[in-house]
């Protein structure tokens, strides 16, 4: 959760919406939940490469460590 405070203040959203968020137990539950359109996820690139090729995710907030994907 701290990552999301730290997305959400850099963007300049109301920190409310950090309480809107669904904690997963993994990062194949992260792809799942964002892959069924339930939202934006935080992962490695290297994690998400292969849904980022096909399509199925993109990276709206650019490259590194701590980007974000969504379904596309």
């Amino acid at each position: 959760m701290y990552l999301w405070k730290q997305v959400l203040e850099h963007f300049d959203v109301d920190t409310v919406a950090e309480r809107q968020a669904m904690p997963l137990d993994s990062q194949a539950s992260q792809i799942e939940a964002t892959l069924q359109g339930l939202g934006v996820a935080l992962m490695s690139e290297d994690v998400a490469r292969d849904h980022m090729a096909t399509g199925e995710l993109v990276q709206p907030l650019g490259t590194g460590p701590s980007a974000s994907w969504i379904r596309h």
